[in-house]
């Protein structure tokens, strides 16, 4: 083995263990002591951390273009097959709302017919009155 120099000045911490013997409790602990000193920040468990957040993200990002994709999917194979028509049965409620109109039309006739009558009866009403009037300065 060589002599430390005594210029030099890195320390080395950890003793250097053979390869045939096992490897104690106090080396390990100065093994995670070394990783520490060579990650403070811990930016390799930071890193793995943002890396599954980020595929956790991707993951519910995909789900969600998948949920929609299948809806679009859906509401266009409705309109494709007629779902509107068959479901709420348009053409029969279209000839109800038909007959309807119709009816409303009817009744809008009948008074404007109703009308028509008031103003004959109040235009007899008139001559009546200008007859008996008439009549009367003649007696």
């Amino acid at each position: 083995m060589q002599e430390p120099d005594v210029n030099d000045k890195r320390v080395n911490s950890t003793p250097s263990t053979p390869k045939n013997q096992p490897v104690s409790p106090t080396t390990e602990t100065s093994s995670r002591i070394s990783s520490q000193e060579t990650d403070p920040l811990e930016l390799h468990k930071l890193s793995l951390s943002y890396d599954y957040l980020m595929f956790k993200i991707k993951d519910y990002i995909k789900t969600l273009t998948d949920q929609t994709y299948d809806s679009v999917l859906q509401k266009h194979d409705y309109i494709k097959h007629d779902y509107f028509e068959r479901q709420l049965n348009l053409p029969q409620q279209y000839k109800e709302i038909d007959k309807l109109l119709k009816t409303c039309d009817d009744i809008e006739r009948e008074f404007m017919k109703i009308d028509q009558l008031e103003m004959f009866v109040n235009d007899f009403k008139q001559r009546l009155d200008a007859i008996e009037r008439g009549f009367g300065k003649k007696s």
